[in-house]
């Protein structure tokens, strides 16, 4: 019980025997104040009842706004016992008034205590309270409140470790929140109040709204709360990591050059460190390093100094990713391996490669100009083309729409992406959609503005012939719920290996993982999305298996 309980307590109990006596002794109590009738003390002392009980709920369960309310009681009970004694409108007997100014006393001081322990505790970050215009002084007890809270939330068969960070600047609280299986990295929380023990918040996704509302817990160094997302509330409990975690992990922003052009990345070590690296290769489309910042921090935490950065045109980084080659791609991804190994120390046969779709069909052809590499991971990589892939895509896509008109549309949606990769003529397409215009399923296809296509030479590129010169071990993870890369690609991946005599290698697929390795089978839990339980799970322990 805090100080501020203990004397709401005593305002409770020393209300309730005042007004017990009032209502019990009320004839004896009239002719101590020298009045003939009882009434007024019998009704004084009902009101005394009502607020006891009233202030007895504060003192198990306080809240800011209320008890303010009880302190301007108190004070309006002192100001009324004033008033009594220096107008002595009732001709009250000397014994009558030193009751009341006794009594006046008592109340005094503890409303007094009640402001001086309220002034101590941040209410609604720094704001007035309960629209009275009165802003309490804050000298907060930081230790209490500020930290990092740590633990597993879990609703049936769903299961994340989550962390809340919550600090305090000049101006009001902050929340951060991370998931590292959901790729949220300390994601700014809105609408952040603060009541005595008791820190609320929420968090916000496209379709979702979070509520989060939560209590410190001093005597276990916890914060436990209730984490509300459409009609499911969920229970959780979370424990204040120390400030020296050896789990934890330091960042350094760093910039490179490459083919003239400055590029931005992140380099991420643990505190116990295996002397070994990770290097994340950049993917496709206009993201940042982002998308690989949950797996970085994941494999520091495991001891490895991992590097993921921006591809050109994306973050920090210069350039325009979408008119560049694919050999310019490539040569930034040599680069920032290089730079990485350089200013780390780290040699590349002590460094590893992990990429994902567009990414992962980089691996191949950077293990064969890097040969010193130690490994290679391969996350959903067709065993095709990119145009092969972007295709199969539209197929999945559309297969319910179209029906029995799949094979033939797709060959209108194959040209499309041809003369996008600069292997078909605007001419010839344009004469060959005239064609399918009066078709049925021609509305499916898509098709971009003609006269703003960039040609993305980009969409010819294969990993197979790659794949077939491989030597170092790799690791080729598959989701079967991928809808993206071709369902055979990683029989077309094994059977390149297998003709490179690569003995190195696995092939993992997971059930209901998609292309970016989020689990979609059935969950309790269906406002998160995160990924598939065996995904990190898998490299790990292939890492620890096959790696020396």
């Amino acid at each position: 019980m805090s100080h501020l309980q203990l004397i709401l307590l005593i305002n409770a109990l020393f209300s309730l025997s005042t007004g017990l006596s009032l209502i019990l002794f009320r004839k004896v109590i009239a002719k101590w104040f020298g009045q003939r009738k009882s009434t007024v003390f019998w009704i004084v002392g009902l009101g005394l009842l009502f607020f006891s009980s009233f202030v007895f709920v504060q003192s198990v369960k306080p809240e800011s706004e209320v008890i303010l309310f009880i302190i301007i009681l108190d004070l309006i009970w002192v100001l009324v016992s004033a008033a009594i004694l220096l107008l002595r409108p009732f001709s009250i007997t000397r014994l009558g008034n030193k009751i009341i100014s006794c009594i006046a006393l008592v109340v005094l001081l503890l409303a007094i205590g009640q402001a001086f322990e309220l002034s101590k505790i941040d209410t609604i970050s720094g704001k007035t309270l309960n629209g009275l215009g009165i802003s309490l002084p804050i000298p907060q007890m930081e230790f209490k409140k500020e930290g990092t809270f740590t633990g597993v939330f879990s609703y049936g068969n769903f299961k994340d470790k989550i962390t809340l960070e919550i600090r305090k600047d000049a101006a009001k609280w902050q929340v951060r929140f991370t998931s590292l299986e959901q790729n949220a990295f300390q994601i700014s929380a809105r609408e952040v109040i603060v009541r005595l023990d008791s820190i609320n918040f929420k968090l916000q996704s496209d379709t979702h709204t979070y509520d989060f509302r939560n209590k410190w817990n001093e005597k276990k160094n916890r914060l436990t709360g209730t984490l509300r997302a459409d009609t499911v509330s969920v229970r959780y409990s979370l424990k204040r990591e120390k400030s020296t975690n050896e789990n934890s992990v330091e960042s350094k922003e760093v910039h490179f050059m490459s083919e003239g052009l400055k590029r931005g990345g992140t380099v991420w070590k643990g505190k116990k460190s295996n002397k070994k690296g990770i290097v994340f290769i950049s993917s496709s489309g206009n993201g940042g390093r982002s998308g690989s910042r949950a797996e970085a921090i994941y494999f520091a935490n495991k001891g490895f100094t991992t590097f993921h950065y921006d591809k050109r045109g994306t973050g920090v980084s210069e350039g325009n990713w979408q008119s560049a080659t694919m050999n310019e791609l490539l040569s930034d991804d040599l680069n920032a391996i290089r730079y990485f190994s350089e200013q780390t120390g780290i040699p590349l046969s002590q460094i590893g490669i992990k990429g994902s779709s567009q990414g992962a069909t980089k691996i191949p052809f950077i293990l064969n100009k890097l040969d010193d590499l130690n490994f290679g991971i391969v996350v959903s990589c067709p065993g095709s083309t990119l145009l092969e892939s972007d295709l199969n895509h539209w197929k999945n896509s559309n297969s319910e729409t179209l029906g029995n008109d799949l094979e033939i549309a797709a060959e209108f949606q194959r040209k499309v992406f041809e003369h996008i990769a600069g292997k078909l003529s605007r001419g010839k397409l344009e004469s060959i959609l005239e064609d399918g215009k009066t078709k049925s399923w021609f509305s499916s296809v898509w098709i971009p503005n003609l006269d703003e296509v960039q040609i993305d030479e980009k969409l010819s590129f294969s990993p197979i012939p790659y794949f077939e010169q491989t030597k170092q071990p790799l690791l080729v993870i598959q989701g079967i719920a991928d809808k993206i890369i071709p369902i055979a690609s990683h029989q077309t991946i094994s059977t390149a290996l297998k003709n490179a005599r690569n003995k190195k290698h696995k092939i993992v697929l997971l059930e209901n993982a998609n292309h970016s390795m989020y689990f979609v089978g059935e969950s309790d839990f269906p406002y998160w999305a995160k990924l598939h339980d065996d995904y990190l799970k898998t490299i790990d322990k292939w890492i620890n298996s096959n790696i020396p």
